[in-house]
């Protein structure tokens, strides 16, 4: 979501106070702090914002759709 609660997030990891966690796989700092998540033992959730976000592909566009 931000690069703050990212960080705060992460230090709760290594202090062992979370057993899982959410994630927005297309928010603006999951491509950079996602994969520091790989050696963490948790549950992890991912999440699409259908809604608000920006394009996942240029395939999605209406025009290249034929719609």
């Amino acid at each position: 979501m931000s690069s703050g609660i990212d960080a705060g997030i992460l230090q709760l990891i290594k202090l062992d106070r979370l057993s899982a966690i959410s994630c927005l796989v297309h928010g603006p700092t999951f491509v950079v702090n996602g994969r520091r998540l790989n050696d963490a033992d948790l549950d992890v959730g991912l999440h699409l914002n259908l809604t608000a976000a920006r394009r996942l592909s240029r395939q999605l566009e209406p025009d290249s759709c034929g719609l």
